[in-house]
């Protein structure tokens, strides 16, 4: 039961709701009227502690953070579920400590113990760990109720000191923490001298760096940091201390509308209290919409503009090109505040220099040695494999991981291997430990692609020879390793062999069938559907393919089906192996072996009088199909030839050692009797129709033999079968 005196505030707080215009009835409510109960007040002025000044700090939490009716309208404030539940909470506290009646002081003793209160947070920082009743009768008035607070004076002392100003929770100071850090900054002197000057303007002295990711726009901030801590700055900035804000901490932990612009303005005004303090926003294109609530405009952009314009407080941005182009340019009102600083990553020459300058610190950690070679091999490996990340970022992070490698295996000397080794990796590229076993699988390349495609030597020819051209370093610069145009009758080996190239170079085999491209919006989806189209943020199939493994063998299969568009795309990749996404994302293709199949022209009729030639009938299909700037992009036009009869034996050979090699878990060998070959081959040879009838014949007679007997258990595990052709069936004899 309730006593009429907790009961009376349970009144209060309602009444309390409504004076203020409160959307809510809350807990905090029932807090408020409870601290000023006359016991209450009693024992916290008893402990010194200044309770006008207490209970302001509450009504201005009361006031600012929850939500309000517009004084006109009319008010009824609705009870949050916590408030609601307040009577069955009050209830269990009861059972469970053998009272019969709840009053003001079980009410108080119980809220302390939600530490989510505003209530219980101001009485901690008092130094009020907790309210305990002692003597309890369940008589109201006999009942004796005592605070317990740390009694050690010196404790609440320290408690209060610790408590951090605003400035200390939502911001890093940088000049205090400069020669802390392990920065160093080599060069960017042209940049540095363009920031003091903004900083150093009257009015709109608000820089923002702009750049790629990686190329040190937070780096110069923290230099400037550091030449402020160590006074070598003459100019207006030499005292000046650099506030990096931390925006997530600032917008966590925010319940209420209001209570962010609360918080952002108590920061706000600290900073402007502080002479010559610089606020400097990391990712500074995050503030347009940070803190905005349901419609209301208000975010720290729109809150930052009034003090950006006449000067009173600078500010430092960084942030990408793609940011700045998308998010923060599109604040006119707000990008017009700030000047603008392009960061370029630097050259192959000052990266060197940058490497030179900190290559020291990471001999010293990781007990290694790096020479002038080793650095130009880093900036050389990175450039060409790593394309699409930016310097100096990646050279560092290539310096560090092969540093580390080298300290694993303990060696102190850093070899062009090891470089190598570790930019591959980085890249997804297959790494040859040695130039003899690369070299001995190129020699036998041609002879591997033989024992797997059979009578097609003139198109193997072509493509090893464009293998040694491109990896003796002969292939000319920012060009697929090469392009082919597959061109002949279905079933000859035109898939299959782009299938072995990739398996024997030990890379990724990439397909895409060109029969699911014909129209344009489906051919778009390669590289990315345009903006304001579904998939728009997930890039393109093929763009994404080629980023992920840049080393790949791409087949675009049957490319006389794909429409006009797609082929105007590829034109940009033979030429210059370069191809653009939808989100304007440069992908590289120079290690891509790019593959297009093709049977055009195998449908061409007859020239009257003559006996058919398909090779006529070929090339002037391909002259009217494909433009001339397409055909003249082409490494090769690889034509492929009807399979000879000669072959077609080793063919069947082939399918079935793939049949005997996935019974290998089995144990269980395959062979096959001339008989049973030979008929085999009557059935499924077809010059018009390739290899694949073959296929459909050993599936039909053969694996559907043995596949019913090894699933009724009459072959069994390490069994060996011979099949034969009898009275006019194959059988397994």
């Amino acid at each position: 039961m309730l006593t009429d005196k907790l009961y009376t505030a349970f009144m209060e707080a309602n009444q309390l709701s409504v004076k203020m215009f409160h959307k809510y009835l809350t807990v905090e409510h029932l807090y408020y009227t409870i601290l000023q109960d006359k016991f209450v007040k009693n024992c916290l002025i008893l402990l010194r502690i200044d309770f006008d000044n207490f209970m302001k700090q509450y009504m201005d939490y009361l006031q600012f953070d929850i939500p309000k009716f517009h004084p006109t309208k009319e008010r009824n404030p609705v009870a949050t579920t916590s408030f609601s539940e307040l009577t069955k909470k009050v209830m269990e506290y009861l059972n469970k400590n053998d009272y019969n009646q709840a009053d003001i002081e079980d009410m108080l003793a119980m809220l302390m113990n939600d530490d989510n209160l505003h209530g219980t947070y101001l009485l901690r920082s008092e130094g009020i760990e907790s309210f305990v009743i002692h003597n309890k009768t369940g008589n109201p008035t006999e009942e004796k109720s005592k605070i317990e607070t740390k009694k050690d004076k010196t404790k609440i002392k320290k408690k209060k000191q610790k408590k951090k100003s605003v400035l200390k929770l939502y911001c890093d100071e940088l000049v205090e923490k400069a020669n802390q850090a392990n920065n160093k900054l080599i060069g960017r002197e042209k940049e540095i001298k363009k920031l003091q000057l903004v900083l150093n303007r009257k009015i709109k002295n608000n820089p923002i760096l702009v750049g790629e990711p990686g190329v040190g726009k937070t780096a110069i901030v923290l230099e400037i940091a550091k030449q402020i801590a160590n006074n070598t700055i003459t100019n207006s900035i030499k005292k000046s201390k650099i506030y990096s804000l931390d925006t997530s901490s600032l917008i966590a932990g925010t319940k209420f509308r209001g209570e962010f612009e609360l918080r952002f303005k108590k920061l706000l005004k600290k900073l402007l209290k502080k002479k010559n303090s610089i606020l400097f926003i990391d990712e500074i294109h995050n503030i347009v919409g940070a803190g905005a609530v349901g419609d209301s405009s208000i975010d720290i952009a729109n809150m930052l503009k009034p003090l950006l314009t006449n000067g009173d407080m600078r500010c430092i941005g960084a942030t990408t090109y793609d940011e700045y182009r998308n998010i923060f340019n599109s604040d006119k009102a707000l990008s017009r505040r700030f000047s603008k600083i392009d960061i370029d990553q630097p050259n192959d020459e000052e990266c060197v220099a940058i490497l030179d300058g900190i290559k020291t610190d990471y001999e010293k950690y990781h007990d290694v040695k790096f020479d002038e070679k080793s650095i130009k091999s880093i900036i050389k490996l990175s450039n060409r494999y790593l394309y699409d990340r930016h310097f100096p970022d990646v050279a560092i992070d290539v310096l560090d991981e092969t540093a580390t490698k080298c300290k694993l295996e303990k060696t102190t000397k850093i070899e062009n291997t090891d470089i190598k080794q570790v930019v591959y990796n980085m890249a997804n590229i297959p790494y040859e430990k040695t130039a003899s076993k690369k070299q001995k699988s190129l020699i036998n390349i041609k002879q591997n692609l033989q024992n797997e495609i059979f009578g097609q030597d003139e198109a193997i020819d072509k493509i090893a020879a464009a293998l040694y051209v491109s990896k003796s370093g002969l292939k000319d610069a920012n060009k697929p390793i090469a392009s082919f145009l597959f061109t002949g009758p279905t079933g000859v080996g035109k898939t299959e062999l782009a299938k072995q190239l990739a398996l024997n170079l030990n890379i990724k085999f990439t397909r895409f069938d060109m029969s699911e491209y014909q129209q344009s919006h489906t051919s778009s989806s390669l590289i990315g559907s345009p903006a304001g189209y579904v998939g728009y943020e997930k890039g393109g199939l093929l763009t994404n393919a080629i980023k992920k493994n840049p080393y790949t063998v791409l087949l675009l299969d049957e490319i006389e089906k794909a429409h006009k568009d797609l082929l105007s795309l590829l034109l940009q990749v033979m030429d210059r192996a370069k191809l653009t996404d939808n989100n304007g994302e440069v992908i590289n293709f120079e290690n891509v072996i790019l593959i297009m199949t093709s049977n055009i022209g195998q449908k061409e009729p007859n020239v009257m009088g003559f006996e058919k030639d398909e090779t006529i009938n070929e090339n002037r299909a391909l002259k009217e199909f494909f433009s001339a700037e397409f055909r003249n992009r082409i490494d090769d036009i690889v034509p492929f030839s009807h399979i000879n009869k000669q072959y077609i034996g080793l063919i069947v050979d082939k399918f079935i050692n793939n049949m005997q090699n996935n019974l290998k878990e089995k144990n269980i060998t395959i062979s096959i009797t001339k008989k049973a070959k030979e008929q085999i081959i009557e059935l499924g040879y077809n010059k018009d129709m390739g290899a694949r009838p073959l296929q459909r014949v050993i599936n039909k007679h053969i694996k559907e033999l043995i596949g019913r007997k090894i699933l009724f258990g009459d072959i069994k595990y390490g069994d060996k079968l011979k099949v034969d052709f009898v009275n006019k069936e194959f059988k397994i004899v």
